[in-house]
């Protein structure tokens, strides 16, 4: 299952090659922070009920890391745009700031375990939540610059 969602996000990744050039970054990235709260959306209840089968939860996470394929190459790119000349110290900065956030989120996850899925699930869907509000207050900021 582990290699599944690795080449689920492979395929993203060179499927957006051929998107991001029919598309602005923004939208693509919009998108597919979309598609990923919507699959979070679905999942977080059928959990909670225990209504989806064990294929319709993995599914689900499946399209989550599938668009992680466009949003995470786009969301680094549109990152470092701004600091073109100190672009190498620019990614650093951003890769520390993933790991950091990776750890954190990680043990948040391990602190929140109750025996079922629910806490790994929701703080994904957070991070969507999370990602999708940044990108539109930079979209909101980069559209009314004075």
């Amino acid at each position: 299952l582990f290699g599944l969602n690795a080449l689920g996000y492979v395929a993203g990744s060179q499927l957006n090659r051929i998107v991001i050039k029919k598309f602005e970054i923004e939208k693509i990235i919009m998108f597919f922070c979309g598609v990923q709260f919507a699959a979070m959306a679905f999942l977080i209840p059928g959990i909670m009920t225990g209504l989806f089968p064990r294929i319709v939860i993995l599914s689900l996470l499946f399209i989550y890391i599938f668009s992680l394929g466009f949003t995470t190459p786009n969301s680094l790119a549109l990152a470092i745009e701004p600091f073109s000349k100190n672009a190498g110290s620019a990614s650093a900065l951003l890769g520390g700031i993933q790991m950091i956030l990776g750890a954190s989120t990680s043990g948040l996850v391990s602190v929140l375990f109750n025996g079922t899925e629910l806490p790994m699930y929701g703080i994904i869907t957070g991070c969507a939540v999370i990602s999708f509000i940044i990108l539109v207050i930079n979209h909101f900021v980069s559209r009314h610059k004075v």
